[in-house]
């Protein structure tokens, strides 16, 4: 009986031995490979908005490059059957450079702007991020709202591309201007 109970520990020893080094030998040998979970482009809107105004605050701005469609995301857009013909029409006349550069280019216009008008971004605090009915399906117009130092707001506009349910930095970013009231009485002279 003691040599029977001896064999079984023995063995169960050596099993779990086995496992145990080809586990570290092989991790993953048996088990299902599942697919990453994207990191491009962000899960709303609301998240682009404050990688826009974290960007503008630390001036690091180059990291918005990752928040922009790629080649192959462009490309997957155009070759999808469900996305809409004017969605694939506007996909196919730009490129990844244009798009980047151009971004980059409204991004200083923005921020020469803010300091014409003595907005400093570092100091202001994000307030919202709303997105509204696109006019072109999957390129959603957005505004970012921001409170400077003194509370008051300034937004700003900017079209995101969703794609498979991801939002990336589109085109037009630019300064929201409000309309002020006209005063609309005649002259007196």
């Amino acid at each position: 009986m003691k040599r029977i109970l001896t064999l079984v520990f023995s063995f169960t020893f050596m099993l779990a031995t086995f496992e145990n080094a080809t586990a570290q030998m092989s991790p993953g040998l048996f088990a299902k490979k599942k697919p990453l979970p994207s990191t491009r482009g962000k899960a709303s809107v609301k998240e682009l908005g404050k990688e826009i105004h974290t960007a503008m605050q630390t001036g690091d701005t180059e990291r918005l490059m990752i928040f922009m469609p790629s080649e192959a995301e462009l490309k997957e857009v155009k070759k999808n059957k469900l996305t809409p013909e004017p969605t694939k029409e506007l996909v196919e006349t730009v490129n990844v450079g244009q798009l980047e550069n151009s971004f980059k280019q409204d991004l200083a216009n923005v921020q020469n702007q803010l300091a014409a008008d003595s907005i400093m971004p570092e100091l202001a605090t994000f307030s919202t991020a709303t997105g509204h009915r696109p006019k072109i399906p999957n390129v959603i117009p957005v505004t970012i709202t921001l409170l400077d130092k003194q509370q008051r707001p300034v937004a700003f506009t900017f079209e995101a591309l969703k794609i498979d349910k991801r939002f990336f930095l589109f085109r037009n970013l630019q300064v929201k201007r409000e309309m002020q009231a006209v005063n609309m009485e005649p002259a007196r002279p």
